[in-house]
């Protein structure tokens, strides 16, 4: 960009005073961020605007569109307030690791920058605290049993929620979450971290994680699902394939049972059809044979409805337990 003329110069120094008063007054931020936008469009090698603009940006909570800023003022200088706000949004989102990175690299520039320093110091004790609730799970989960000791997932996950508070973007912490939210059986919030931790970061742990939950529901298409995305991020990852290979060993076992349910149900049905003929063969000995000419024989419909006199007699002896009945009786 051609360097502003004095005008321009004139100009861009009263927007951007014009938008620091906006904050001061009125904490204006979307006018003020209108003001620095307006001395930029005028003026876009001044980075302190960009540093204005990211922190009225900040303000609003648009965290992205101020990193942005932050980014943009240090490709034209490297400058501490720069490194400062971004290191304050950061801290914001929970990437408390790359914030403390950022405040440091601002300490580099001014080593006695209050608010870094006191930035600095806040990042460094919640990140001890979040390590400290996560070494606390891991003995909850993880317990010495010959001093007696045992598991209590309930109080893991309760040091989990309270490290993801203090480090939100901390994808391990929602897959350490959801193993003890699995084993102590509630699979669906389970299933919900691993989710939460691909939304923050793509990772093998929790695809392999989703896999072996939906093996344990018998929900087995998803889990191959979720272990063939695990092997496209990491193919000679251990802990997938072993994955993988329980998924295919569950899935044989299931079509092994399934093929010998079928066969049993066959030779179930063979059993009641032998069952069924030998008490229609009982029930029939019952009845004497009525005499039938060779006309009879050959007229269908005379022999249907024989038959069928038959099977109403069988019927009529089972409920009145009647004698057999003898030859020519004309009682059937």
């Amino acid at each position: 960009m051609d360097t502003p003329g004095p005008a321009s110069t004139r100009e861009v120094d009263l927007l951007k005073e014009k938008g620091n008063q906006k904050i001061r007054d009125s904490e204006d931020f979307i006018g003020a961020i209108i003001c620095y936008s307006q001395a930029i469009e005028l003026d876009s090698d001044q980075y302190k605007l960009y540093n204005n603009r990211a922190s009225a940006y900040l303000y609003m909570k648009e965290h992205q569109k101020a990193l942005t800023d932050c980014e943009k003022s240090l490709h034209l200088e490297d400058n501490t307030r720069a490194h400062a706000l971004q290191a304050a949004v950061l801290s914001e989102v929970g990437y408390l690791e790359d914030a403390l990175h950022a405040v440091q690299r601002a300490l580099a520039l001014s080593p006695a920058d209050t608010e870094a320093v006191d930035l600095e110091v806040y990042l460094t004790r919640t990140l001890e605290e979040a390590h400290s609730c996560i070494d606390d799970a891991k003995r909850r989960m993880e317990p010495h049993a010959e001093l007696g000791e045992q598991e209590d997932f309930l109080g893991a996950i309760a040091a989990y929620t309270r490290a993801i508070d203090l480090y939100k973007a901390n994808y391990r912490y929602y897959n350490r979450r959801a193993v003890a939210y699995f084993q102590s059986g509630e699979m669906q919030l389970g299933l919900q971290d691993c989710d939460a931790s691909l939304d923050i970061h793509e990772n093998t742990r929790a695809y392999c994680l989703k896999a072996a939950a939906y093996g344990e529901l018998g929900q087995l298409d998803a889990g191959f699902e979720c272990i063939a995305r695990a092997l496209l991020l990491s193919p000679e990852d251990t802990q997938s394939l072993k994955t993988q290979q329980d998924l295919s060993d569950m899935k044989a076992l299931i079509d092994v049972n399934s093929s010998r349910s079928s066969s049993s149900s066959s030779s179930q049905a063979i059993n009641r059809r032998a069952r069924w003929v030998k008490t229609m063969q009982a029930n029939t000995s019952i009845l004497t044979p009525l005499p039938l000419t060779a006309s009879q024989l050959l007229s269908s419909k005379t022999l249907l409805s024989t038959v069928v006199g038959r099977w109403r007699c069988v019927r009529t002896h089972r409920r009145t337990a009647c004698k057999p009945l003898h030859t020519g009786s004309s009682a059937c």
